[in-house]
C-alpha cells in the first residue's frame, strides 16, 4: 500500500489525480479529484462508487482524444487525462492526471471562429488578399485569383516575388525585407503584378505583419489601380502634351528648361535652343482653311522630330511657333542643326500648300544666366530672322 507521506504530498497538487493498480482498480484520489462532483461522470446516481468512476475515466483515457468533459454545478470543464505508470517500492501503479484544458479549447474555438470569419469576409471582398510567410504564399482569395488569372492551386506554395512584374521583383523583395526589419513605416506601395497571360497590371498593395505563436506572416491587400493609372496618364498627357501635334506643350517645356538650367550651371555644361516660326502661316489658314493649317503643323512637327536626338526636348510654343532644347550642345552645333532643318522644310512639298519656309532664332545659355533671359534672347533672334527677310537662321 502507498505510504501516507506520499498521500500528503499528492494532496497538495493543484490538479486532480487518481491512483489505480495494473488492473485499473481504484486505490486513491487526491482532494482535487474529490472536489469534482462524482455523479457528474455518468449520472445523478449518488450510489456511484469510486470504481465506477474509474472505469469511466479509464475508458476516456483509452479513447482517441483522451479528453473528458465533466459538468459541475456551474459549468462544464474539459480535462485532458494523461495516464502514466510509476513505480513505488518496487510496485507499479497507474497514475491518472487531470489537466484543465477548457481555456485552451475556448481559445482554439475563438481562433477557429475568427478564421472562419476572416475567410468568409476575404472571399467576398472586391480587393485581392494574399497571406504569405517570408517567401511562400499560403492563402489567396477569389478576387486576387481573378485579378492575376492563376487558380488557387497554382498560387499555393508560389514565391511571393514571382507574382510581380519582372522590373518590380527586386523592389518588392527589398520592401518586404525592410518591412520585416521595421526599417520602413510605410506599408502601402504602388507596383505591378504579372498575370497568367503575361500582362502587367498596376496595383496598390497594403501590407500588415501578422505574428501567430512562433510563426510570421504578411497579409497583403491588393487593389487594382490600372484604370486610375490610365486616367492619370491621360490627364498628364493633356497637361503636358500638345493635343494637335503630340509633342510637349509650353507648360511642360518651361518645367524642363528650369531643370536643365540648374543642371547646366551646376555641372558647367552646354545648353542651346532653336526657336522656330512658320513664315506667312496666316496665309495658309486664310487660303486653305484651318484644317489644312492643322495638317501643316502636324507635318512640320514630324519633319523636325526626324532631326532631333533622344536627349533633345521638342515643344510647341504656341500657334505656329516651335522650340527645340539641345542639351550638351554649343551654339555652333545648334546653328548647324538649325540650318539643316530649315533647308529640309524649304525643300518639302506640303501638297496643295506647296513649299513653306521657317525662320529660326538660335542661342546658347550663358554662365549664371536665368532661363527667362535666355528665352528673351531666343525671341529676339527669331524676330530679327523674320525682319531680315525670313527663311533664315539668326544666332544671338
Amino acid at each position: 500500500m502507498l505510504d501516507n507521506s506520499i498521500f500528503i504530498q499528492l494532496n497538495k497538487l493543484v490538479y486532480p489525480i487518481i491512483f489505480t493498480d495494473n488492473s485499473d482498480t481504484f486505490i486513491w484520489g487526491n482532494k482535487k479529484f474529490y472536489s469534482l462532483h462524482k455523479d457528474a461522470f455518468l449520472t445523478n446516481d449518488i450510489t456511484l462508487t469510486d470504481q465506477i468512476i474509474i472505469d469511466k475515466v479509464v475508458s476516456a483515457v483509452n479513447s482517441v482524444n483522451k479528453e473528458y468533459t465533466i459538468s459541475t454545478n456551474e459549468k462544464a470543464i474539459t480535462y485532458q487525462i494523461i495516464k502514466s505508470q510509476i513505480e513505488i517500492k518496487s510496485k507499479k501503479y497507474n497514475l491518472l492526471s487531470f489537466f484543465n484544458i477548457s481555456k485552451r479549447i475556448a481559445l482554439a474555438t475563438k481562433l477557429s471562429e475568427k478564421q472562419i470569419l476572416f475567410e468568409t469576409l476575404s472571399e467576398n471582398l472586391p480587393e485581392g488578399i494574399v497571406v504569405h510567410n517570408k517567401e511562400l504564399i499560403e492563402y489567396t482569395n477569389p478576387a486576387f485569383e481573378k485579378l492575376c488569372g492563376f487558380n488557387n492551386k497554382e498560387l499555393m506554395g508560389k514565391n511571393i516575388v514571382d507574382i510581380f512584374a519582372k522590373n518590380e521583383k527586386l523592389y518588392i523583395l527589398d520592401f518586404y525585407k525592410k518591412l520585416e526589419s521595421k526599417k520602413i513605416k510605410r506599408t502601402t506601395v504602388e507596383t505591378k503584378i504579372l498575370t497568367k497571360k503575361n500582362k502587367e497590371i498596376w496595383v496598390k498593395i497594403k501590407t500588415k505583419i501578422l505574428e501567430k505563436e512562433d510563426k510570421f506572416y504578411f497579409l497583403t491587400i491588393v487593389t487594382d489601380i490600372s484604370k486610375e493609372k490610365s486616367n492619370h496618364e491621360k490627364l498628364s498627357k493633356l497637361a503636358y502634351f500638345d493635343n494637335l501635334t503630340g509633342i510637349y506643350n509650353r507648360r511642360k517645356f518651361d518645367e524642363i528648361l528650369k531643370i536643365e538650367t540648374i543642371r547646366v550651371h551646376r555641372y558647367k555644361r552646354k545648353l542651346s535652343a532653336l526657336f522656330f516660326d512658320i513664315d506667312h502661316f496666316k496665309n495658309v489658314n486664310d487660303t486653305y482653311g484651318h484644317d489644312t493649317g492643322d495638317e501643316v503643323l502636324k507635318k512640320m512637327s514630324n519633319i523636325i522630330q526626324l532631326h532631333t536626338r533622344d536627349t533633345d526636348y521638342f515643344a510647341r510654343w504656341g500657334g505656329e511657333e516651335f522650340i527645340l532644347l539641345l542639351p550638351e550642345t554649343n551654339v555652333l552645333e545648334a546653328n548647324l542643326m538649325a540650318e539643316k532643318i530649315r533647308k529640309t522644310i524649304f525643300s518639302y512639298d506640303f501638297n496643295k500648300v506647296g513649299n513653306l519656309t521657317i525662320s529660326i532664332g538660335v542661342s546658347e545659355l550663358k554662365e549664371k544666366e536665368r532661363s527667362s533671359t535666355f528665352l528673351k534672347r531666343l525671341d529676339k533672334a527669331l524676330y530679327k530672322a523674320k525682319n531680315d527677310g525670313r527663311n533664315r537662321t539668326i544666332v544671338l
